[in-house]
């Protein structure tokens, strides 16, 4: 994909971050500028990383530790000072993403024989992936999140660190053995479906 495709995609993964920030965080304000600075510097950022980038497991963990950092400024500037908090946030938006990223996959590579990882139907799973979030974000009770993230619940923030960690693992996986990765997707997403349901 070129530099054009590719910011269109991290520009929609964005969205979907920005919608789990502000659903858990339901109180959370932030001026529009500020989304869209947030979503488009990280989006074009991230894109030139992949795309200029030889070795995609370290333009993949580049472009996490830029996301990082985007979204932490993007919290501070909008009065989110605790940064464990903060932290966690991310590490639970990443979390849901890539969950709901993996069972998109899963589902169009099950259904569509043709699916392929490229831009045309990345859009389709990218846009199935925000409107399965926003429904999330409305529907489900993610203010137990919110509740969990305000007490410092200790055993909350291992649970988030820990899944997080098997889901980057799969994600470092996927990039070395993407040819053989559709032959165990079940098995991987029965993983993170687990995670999930633990977290």
């Amino acid at each position: 994909m070129n530099l054009f495709e590719t910011t269109i995609l991290s520009a929609s993964e964005y969205i979907m971050i920005l919608c789990i920030v502000h659903g858990v965080m339901d109180r959370f304000r932030s001026k529009a500028i500020d989304k869209v600075m947030y979503i488009a510097v990280t989006a074009l950022v991230i894109s030139l990383l992949d795309t200029y980038l030889k070795y995609e497991i370290v333009s993949n963990t580049l472009g996490n530790i830029t996301n990082y950092i985007f979204l932490m400024i993007y919290l501070r500037k909008n009065e989110q000072k605790s940064m464990v908090s903060n932290t966690i946030i991310f590490f639970f938006s990443y979390i849901l993403i890539v969950a709901v990223q993996l069972l998109i996959i899963v589902l169009l590579s099950n259904v569509m024989p043709s699916f392929e990882i490229s831009f045309k139907f990345g859009l389709l799973a990218q846009g199935l992936g925000l409107a399965l979030v926003s429904l999330g974000m409305r529907f489900l009770p993610v203010e137990i999140i919110n509740r969990l993230i305000a007490q410092k619940n200790t055993v909350f923030r291992m649970v988030v660190v820990t899944v997080f960690s098997v889901h980057y693992f799969l994600i470092v996986l996927w990039y070395l053995d993407s040819g053989n990765i559709f032959d165990n997707t079940i098995g991987i997403l029965i993983i993170v479906l687990l995670t999930v349901a633990i977290n």
